[in-house]
């Protein structure tokens, strides 16, 4: 459905398109196209469909997805898809959205539920192994799993605000998690527990994989995604 919210205190309906079978699980819009995934019922698809007039979407493509996709972002000309049932993400290169081609799958971990890209890292929440996942997709045809964190119990949700990954977990919990390395921190190398400076209130927390080394002095030029870690309020 395509509401018109011209007046957002009276949306109001302007469309509604048929996705076929299969239960619609997700949509994107990037430019003049919406990008729906659809699971269940031997559907598993990527449907692109054409909303320059938004009042009559027209279907333009559908290509097949893995086993029950329930994800799915676009970031450029790539769109990344995470298959439930397959334990994968999928990039499909839509450069063409009249001819979306597959680029790149990669395995995740139990149960995908949600993926999120930011800049070059698409962060993947898997449902089943209670974690999320930082995949470096600087090159999309070959990406990189760069970081694995816990999250809460069934994490459903990931949505990526600059330098910070939120995660809404099924346990009635929100996770807030750093990305990248604040400019000082020092870290107890047996543990694993940190202190950044400066603080900001946001003073602790736990690296994953733990490295090898106890202090930083400095940022790293490229911040990678490999150096999340999750934030504890004192």
């Amino acid at each position: 459905m395509v509401f018109d919210i011209s007046n957002p205190a009276a949306p109001s309906l302007s469309a509604t398109v048929a996705t076929g079978a299969g239960g619609p699980l997700s949509v994107v819009v990037s430019g003049s196209y919406a990008y729906v995934v659809t699971g269940g019922f031997g559907s598993n698809t990527m449907k692109v469909f054409n909303i320059s007039n938004p009042a009559a979407p027209s279907l333009s493509a559908t290509i097949a997805t893995g086993d029950t996709p329930w994800s799915v972002a676009v970031a450029g000309i790539y769109a990344y898809v995470v298959n439930y049932a397959s334990n994968n993400m999928m990039v499909f290169n839509i450069s063409a959205p009249a001819a979306p081609s597959l680029s790149a799958t990669v395995a995740t971990g139990n149960n995908p539920r949600s993926v999120a890209v930011s800049g070059s890292y698409a962060f993947v929440v898997n449902n089943g192994s209670n974690n999320l996942m930082a995949f470096n997709i600087s090159n999309p045809a070959a990406p990189i799993l760069s970081a694995t964190i816990a999250t809460g119990a069934v994490p459903n949700f990931v949505a990526v605000a600059g330098t910070h990954a939120f995660v809404a977990n099924a346990s009635s919990t929100m996770q807030v998690f750093n990305l990248f390395c604040p400019n000082t921190i020092t870290m107890d190398p047996g543990t694993g527990e940190i202190t950044r400076s400066p603080a900001h209130g946001l003073s602790k927390g736990t690296i994953s994989p733990i490295p090898t080394w106890a202090t930083w002095a400095s940022a790293p030029p490229i911040p990678p995604a490999s150096w999340m870690w999750k934030e504890e309020w004192p």
